[in-house]
């Protein structure tokens, strides 16, 4: 279960930081510390990551998840306005850090409920379709952006992989 759940917020992740967010959006978040941008993307963080957990009670994880996605960004833009640094890959690696640790503390408070007829093998295959819908840029961006992914997800990925399909 947890694992379903942690394929289901990285996706969610993945669809709010990449697809929901344009250029312009990115770009303007760093011209500002705060802006109305980082609402309107905290705004879309919640909603996908509340949607995509597939459970009403999840909403105060999907807050918590927001939040700190939110003070990521600010430290971001903090660095972009006032260094002119773009440290997406340590912004990235916050952003999943703290999904890891959201989600971790939700299967322990015992409220995960992600509904039985969702397999992580499905959702581990909607993950991966979701990074190819990403399309990176340039070949760097696929090196750079996606290698370290599949690496932190490496292990999880082979987990589910190994799992017998349920028969129907």
């Amino acid at each position: 279960m947890i694992l379903t759940l942690l394929f289901l917020q990285l996706t969610a992740h993945l669809v709010a930081d990449f697809l929901l967010q344009s250029e312009h959006w990115s770009l303007q978040k760093g011209r500002k510390i705060i802006s109305k941008f980082h609402i309107w993307h905290i705004l879309i963080v919640f909603t996908s990551a509340w949607l995509f957990s597939l459970q009403w009670a999840f909403w105060s994880a999907a807050l918590a998840l927001s939040l700190l996605h939110f003070l990521t960004d600010i430290a971001k833009s903090f660095l972009r306005v006032k260094w002119n640094k773009d440290w997406f890959f340590i912004d990235q690696f916050i952003h999943i850090v703290i999904i890891i640790v959201i989600v971790w503390l939700y299967e322990q408070s015992g409220d995960n409920q992600v509904p039985a007829f969702i397999s992580t093998k499905t959702v581990a295959i909607i993950f991966a379709y979701t990074c190819v819908l990403n399309h990176p840029i340039s070949s760097s961006d696929i090196f750079f952006a996606t290698l370290p992914s599949l690496h932190l997800l490496r292990q999880p990925m082979k987990t589910v992989m190994d799992c017998p399909m349920p028969a129907n």
